[in-house]
């Protein structure tokens, strides 16, 4: 068994990455465990934070440590500032392009599941798509004319998300090659 340890940002995106990591262990046939570290209220980029949450994951036997940030369109900003801190102790920096709901926003059947309505509405280039989270809402308000909850919403999409159809999101695809691991029992843990 391969343990991850992953520290987000908050609630929202500690069940859907706990959602992905389950069926990406399913589609490996590796089994992975998850260990993960909530940085609530913005503090995921206080220094002090994230060595305590890489150290606490280290002691839960994590032989994986990754800090997920969401970019909000500071990409560059974020790897300058946290990159080499999070290496030197002893963790990687993932930073996803910018918000996790772009993730969920490449599987548009899953959100049709979701909301029990086959969504018609064209998806962006997702790449470019600077407010994931404001464009999933809409899409909310639109077919169920209620406003999208991160925790709720975001969850039950992750659980039904089709991991091959996240890999062409070229954000997604590096996150999976992130999760790299040497393992005794395989070479490396890629899909």
């Amino acid at each position: 068994m391969v343990k991850i340890g992953v520290v987000v940002e908050g609630s929202s995106d500690e069940g859907i990455i706990r959602e992905i990591i389950k069926t990406l262990s399913k589609k490996i046939d590796t089994p992975l465990s998850l260990e993960i570290k909530v940085a609530r209220g913005g503090k995921i980029k206080n220094r002090r934070i994230l060595r305590n949450s890489a150290e606490h994951l280290k002691v839960q036997g994590c032989q994986r440590v990754m800090v997920l940030i969401d970019s909000h369109c500071n990409l560059s900003d974020i790897r300058n500032s946290l990159e080499e801190y999070i290496e030197n102790i002893g963790g990687k920096l993932f930073v996803v392009k910018h918000a996790i709901e772009s993730w969920l926003l490449a599987d548009v059947g899953a959100i049709s599941i979701v909301l029990k309505r086959r969504i018609e509405k064209e998806i962006p280039n997702l790449d470019e798509l600077h407010k994931p989270e404001e464009f999933l809402n809409g899409i909310f308000k639109e077919y169920t004319n209620r406003d999208y909850d991160k925790i709720r919403d975001g969850v039950k999409i992750a659980e039904k998300v089709d991991v091959n159809i996240l890999e062409r999101y070229t954000n997604f695809r590096a996150f999976i090659n992130s999760l790299s691991i040497n393992n005794p029992d395989r070479h490396n843990l890629q899909i």
